[in-house]
C-alpha cells in the first residue's frame, strides 16, 4: 500500500520543479540496467529521437488521469480493458517484440519515489556515479517511465527485514517530460489517497 512521506521543504502544488521533490512509498513494477558507454549513447539517443519525433508530450498524464476517472466511475469497463491489456502483453511476449528493459506487469519492489528518483532495496550491488537505465511501471494505471539515472548513494541495509540487501538512491538525469508528468500526476493523486485516508481515521 503506497504511504505519502512528508517533505520538510513544503513545495508549492503549483511548481513543477518544487512538486519533484514530493515523496512517496508506493509498489512498483521496477528494472535496473546498468549501462556502459556504448549503452548509455545509444539510449539517450532513444530518448533524443523520440523527443524529436513527438513523442514527448502530455499524452501519458493525461491517459493516467483517464484511467483513474475509469476506475472510479466505471470499474467494471476498467477491469475489462485491464484484462484485455493483460492478453495483448501476453501476445507480444509470445512473439518476442517486448524489450528487455520493459517491468513486469504486477509490482516488484516498494519504492520512495518523487519526480526527481527513487530510493529501493536492491539484492545487486551498485556504485557511486553509475549510469543506469530506470524501467518502471506504476499501478494501477499501468503508466510506464523509461528513464536515465545515476546513483547518487548505495549502503549496505543493516537491519533484519532488509538483511543482505543494499540501499541505493538514484536521481533521473534524464527522463521525458511527459514521463516526469505522469509521474508526478501518480504521486499527487497517491498523497491525496493518503490525505483522505488520514482524515477518515481522525472521524
Amino acid at each position: 500500500m503506497a504511504n505519502a512521506v512528508k517533505n520538510t521543504q513544503s513545495p508549492a502544488v503549483d511548481s513543477a520543479e518544487r512538486r519533484a521533490f514530493y515523496r512517496v512509498n508506493d509498489a512498483v513494477a521496477l528494472r535496473v540496467t546498468v549501462l556502459d558507454d556504448d549503452a548509455l549513447t545509444q539510449f539517450q539517443d532513444a530518448l533524443e529521437q523520440r523527443r524529436s519525433s513527438g513523442q514527448d508530450t502530455d499524452s501519458g498524464a493525461h491517459a493516467h488521469v483517464i484511467w483513474r476517472n475509469l476506475e472510479e466511475n466505471y470499474p467494471d469497463i476498467a477491469a475489462y480493458l485491464g484484462k484485455l491489456e493483460q492478453r495483448i502483453d501476453a501476445l507480444q511476449t509470445q512473439i518476442g517484440n517486448l524489450s528487455d528493459a520493459a517491468p513486469t506487469r504486477s509490482p516488484t519492489h516498494t519504492v520512495n519515489i518523487s519526480g526527481s528518483g527513487l530510493h529501493f532495496d536492491s539484492e545487486v550491488a551498485y556504485f557511486i556515479g553509475q549510469s543506469v537505465r530506470v524501467s518502471l511501471r506504476l499501478f494501477p494505471s499501468g503508466q510506464t517511465i523509461d528513464a536515465l539515472a545515476k546513483v547518487v548513494r548505495e549502503h549496505k541495509r543493516r537491519t533484519p527485514a532488509a538483511q543482505g540487501k543494499f540501499g541505493c538512491a538514484l536521481q533521473f538525469t534524464d527522463i521525458l517530460q511527459s514521463e516526469r508528468e505522469a509521474l508526478l500526476q501518480h504521486i499527487h493523486v497517491l498523497q491525496m489517497d493518503a490525505l483522505r485516508a488520514r482524515a477518515l481515521e481522525a472521524d
